[in-house]
């Protein structure tokens, strides 16, 4: 069986108020680790340790891992966090997918060099977009071999395909996923608590599961309640 765990991002307003608050609350929650991003405080690691919470891995942006990689590299480290991830790129006129993904490279080289994994947390845009005739996401996959990717389960079907068969597709390249719905709505999309929207979630997770994958991370990107809502998501996943 999977192990579960929160992305953070879900709960980031509360977190910013109320750091080991919320913490305290995820753990009371049932997940058993959590997903992070940025620079934590210093007790951090001891906390989710104290808390029985793993942490699967530390996200940081495109951006920061092109300018301070080190940091992040010795912050993940230091967490004893086996993977840093991307958590967002996007291509410029000046600054090319070409360009992102060399770099992208490069970077997942440093880092197993250091003893880390690599990975990529791609939105909608890598799979609508393309470079030549095929999309981002699977230029990224032909041409940074050194990159492991986190699927997000709701990316990929507002991207417009199968989040089953991409799961397929790159197995052995998933280590870690983010399980998350959404619905249509007036606006094109909202996001929703899981089993609450259009996502196949069941057989995206079922797929999941014959990946190189470690993780199963639930996550909600908005929601009038995150606490709720990450409670409910945490409910569903036991039961599913």
């Amino acid at each position: 069986m999977l192990p579960v765990g929160l992305q953070v991002y879900t709960v980031r307003h509360e977190m910013a108020k109320d750091f080991d608050g919320t913490l305290v609350q995820i753990a009371k929650m049932g997940y058993q680790g959590v997903e992070v991003g940025g620079i934590l405080p210093a007790h951090a690691k001891r906390l989710c340790a104290d808390l029985g919470l793993k942490i699967a891995g530390k996200h940081a942006l495109y951006e920061e891992l092109r300018t301070e990689l080190q940091k992040h590299i010795d912050h993940t480290l230091g967490l004893e966090v086996p993977t840093l991830l991307c958590a967002w790129s996007m291509a410029t006129p000046e600054h090319s997918w070409e360009t992102i993904t060399e770099t992208l490279e490069s970077v997942a080289q440093e880092v197993k060099r250091q003893g880390l994994n690599f990975a990529y947390h791609h939105h909608d845009h890598e799979l609508k977009q393309h470079v030549g005739n095929v999309t981002v996401l699977d230029y990224m996959a032909e041409n940074a071999p050194s990159m492991a990717f986190e699927m997000d389960i709701a990316w990929l079907h507002l991207g417009g395909v199968s989040p089953s068969q991409y799961l397929e597709k790159y197995a052995e390249r998933t280590i870690l996923v983010h399980i998350k719905d959404v619905r249509k709505s007036a606006k094109g999309y909202d996001f929703a608590e899981l089993g609450q929207g259009d996502v196949d979630l069941t057989k995206a997770i079922a797929a999941a599961r014959k990946t190189a994958t470690t993780w199963l991370l639930a996550e909600q990107d908005e929601s009038d309640d995150p606490i709720r809502s990450a409670t409910n998501n945490a409910v569903w996943l036991r039961s599913h």
